[in-house]
């Protein structure tokens, strides 16, 4: 419980957000738990159910909670879920908001609804259930969520049919979806070199740009990330992400280069 604690006061200090990143980087824990999960037992009992889909990093999902309501509108919400080694070996399920996004972009600390922390006992690689129990006072999230893998196959069928045709799709938040991947080429002593979008090309970024640039290692989630139709640079671990704007990057005197 402590070291939940303390996890979560490191992400509220923006000082420590580099450590507390790569922390939580070296505890990942990847399972398979890519498919639809529900909280009925796996049965087609009600018209809400889960879509985990593996992330591109180790450890690391999306969680779509969907409901159907009555006029076949079908809502989404993709959530990011990381999976931790907990000290008491356990496992810790960390989910996050989309609108948590949109703060950590705007240099803004987390609210309780932008975040939250489960536990479960050790589970195997390939787990039939999530029993997710809330680690820390909410008054936004649930305080249990016990997921149940879908494997019957009139229900994943149903749901299959509600996503691809059946119904009428709402995402509230999908300007906030990002796509997300870690790419920097090199790091040399005084700049760090990050493949742009344009065949060739490389966002040539000075290491005293920012507080914390020094501290970046090629194998840091440094890159590019795609989101409703713009283009940033993420710098993942100090929560930083600089647009791609001509005005954006002559603010940290980021230049287009061709070469190293």
């Amino acid at each position: 419980m402590s070291h939940i604690l303390d996890t979560y006061e490191s992400y509220a200090d923006t000082s420590n957000v580099y450590d507390t990143a790569n922390h939580v980087k070296s505890s990942r824990v990847n399972l398979d738990i890519a498919g639809y999960w529900n909280e009925s037992g796996g049965k087609l009992l009600y018209t809400d159910f889960w879509q985990i889909e593996d992330a591109l990093n180790y450890g690391t999902y999306f969680m779509t909670h969907w409901h159907k309501d009555a006029e076949s509108r079908l809502t989404g919400i993709r959530y990011t879920l990381f999976i931790i080694e907990g000290t008491d070996g356990n496992l810790i399920y960390y989910i996050l908001h989309p609108e948590a996004i949109k703060r950590r972009m705007n240099g803004l600390a987390y609210e309780d609804a932008d975040q939250v922390w489960y536990k479960t006992d050790w589970l195997d690689d390939c787990p039939s259930e999530l029993p997710l129990h809330r680690v820390m006072y909410s008054a936004v999230w649930q305080q249990d969520i016990h997921l149940t893998r879908c494997t019957d196959h009139d229900v994943v069928s149903q749901y299959e049919r509600w996503l691809n045709k059946g119904c009428e799709i709402v995402k509230p938040y999908q300007h906030l979806e990002y796509d997300f991947r870690p790419n920097l080429y090199a790091v040399t002593q005084s700049h760090l070199y990050i493949p742009s979008e344009n065949e060739g090309e490389f966002y040539k970024v000075p290491k005293d740009a920012y507080d914390g640039f020094e501290r970046i290692q090629i194998d840091d989630n440094v890159g590019i990330m795609q989101m409703n139709g713009k283009t940033y640079l993420a710098f993942d671990e100090l929560m930083l992400y600089i647009g791609t704007t001509k005005k954006e990057l002559q603010k940290y005197k980021i230049e287009r280069v061709h070469s190293l």
